[in-house]
């Protein structure tokens, strides 16, 4: 038992003072406990000469050459000795130093390396293979690498087909790209691409990004939106404003997403939706909403300065007081819905590019705000210029 004691006693003793020793050596090298850098790499280095990362980090030309030594099948080091050679004016032992990267490592970082080199001096046949190569092998994030191809000469469609590859990831990143530059026009191609893979993920990514556009580009939205509708991501028929067709869920057979020209329903504490078994959206109000709440809205490609008629159906028993519900579009709008069915006839204002069609609750005057609840099952709009035709 002494002699159990006795070894316990010299293991901790030891374990002390190893640990004790360590934390010195730790302190001489001056880590500060929040990484795995010290802040002394002069220090570092005399207490680990073999450690490449902290060779690297102090990036002497001696100690990049000791790292490459220390990891032949890493090309961090190779990489640094590229840049040294580059910025010394030797383009020749720099490409070499970014090849024999490429060799050791088959990786992104070699040939994300060997695009920024070749981009820097114009190398364009060099630099589109290694972006291609990079994107494809590749699996994170590619926006860099993207955004590097955009700042050549080539067009927005020669990049994307030169360089993105066949994963709906990379095409989403690249249509993300193009959405944040504000490039929408130029991203068909990769929405196209992107609608033919039709992943549920990808359905929701190209239905917001139909969003966008619409806000953005307003005169490319509808295209987009048939588009998605031919290949099967959203589940309505194209639209066709020449021959009327220009209403999405019309009946409400869906519940709303506010995308692609489908309704969108706003939040609020004070407005409650959902969708009725028997079919459409019912709609409750608890009377303290403000005045002038939209209750449903949609983008409809109506044509300025055309003339339209909008049908509905509804029951409006349970809501209190009932003339207080009126469609909105622009500037204009109807009179309060006071019947189960009814039609708005209505010209489009010249100064619309963009219509937006609009169910308001605004009180009106000697009435208090609407509660309760409304059923709307069916709109429709139509054309009605032979109405005007007629009354001449």
């Amino acid at each position: 038992m002494r002699l159990l004691g006795r070894l316990s006693s010299f293991a901790l003793t030891v374990l002390f003072d190893c640990t004790a020793a360590v934390a010195f050596l730790l302190a001489y090298a001056g880590y500060n406990g929040e990484g795995s850098v010290p802040l002394n790499l002069d220090r570092a280095i005399t207490l680990d000469p073999w450690n490449p990362d902290f060779l690297l980090r102090r990036g002497r030309p001696e100690d990049i050459e000791k790292a490459a030594a220390l990891t032949p099948r890493g090309s961090a080091a190779q990489i640094a000795l590229a840049m040294e050679a580059e910025s010394n004016g030797d383009l020749s032992a720099a490409l070499a130093h970014l090849r024999e990267a490429e060799k050791r490592d088959k990786t992104f970082a070699p040939l994300w390396a060997q695009a920024n080199f070749h981009f820097r001096h114009g190398n364009w046949p060099e630099f589109w293979t290694a972006a291609r190569k990079g994107a494809h092998l590749y699996q994170g994030d590619l926006s860099a690498l993207y955004r590097l191809c955009l700042r050549t000469q080539d067009k927005a469609e020669e990049v994307f087909s030169k360089v993105v590859p066949d994963r709906s990831a990379a095409v989403r990143q690249f249509l993300d790209v193009m959405g944040e530059d504000r490039r929408h026009a130029e991203a068909i191609a990769a929405v196209d691409k992107l609608a033919r893979m039709a992943r549920p993920q990808d359905r929701e990514f190209l239905a917001a990004y139909c969003e966008q556009i619409r806000a953005a580009h307003p005169a490319l939205a509808l295209p987009l939106r048939n588009r998605l509708s031919e290949r099967g991501v959203i589940p309505y028929p194209p639209l066709d404003p020449a021959a009327g067709r220009v209403v999405t869920n019309g009946g409400f057979e869906r519940e709303p997403t506010g995308t692609c020209f489908d309704w969108a329903v706003p939040r609020s504490h004070d407005l409650f939706t959902r969708m009725a078994s028997g079919g459409g959206i019912r709609i409750s109000l608890s009377g303290r909403q403000a005045d002038g709440t939209v209750l449903l809205s949609q983008a409809v490609p109506l044509e300025p300065g055309r003339r339209y008629r909008l049908s509905y159906k509804a029951d409006l028993d349970e809501l209190h007081p009932a003339r207080c519900v009126h469609w909105k579009l622009g500037p204009i709008r109807s009179e309060p819905l006071d019947s189960s069915r009814g039609e708005w006839t209505f010209s489009v204002p010249p100064t619309v590019r963009n219509p937006v069609l609009e169910l308001v609750a605004r009180r009106e005057s000697g009435f208090t705000r609407a509660e309760g609840r409304l059923l709307m099952e069916r709109v429709d709009i139509r054309p009605a210029d032979n109405d005007l035709a007629a009354a001449r």
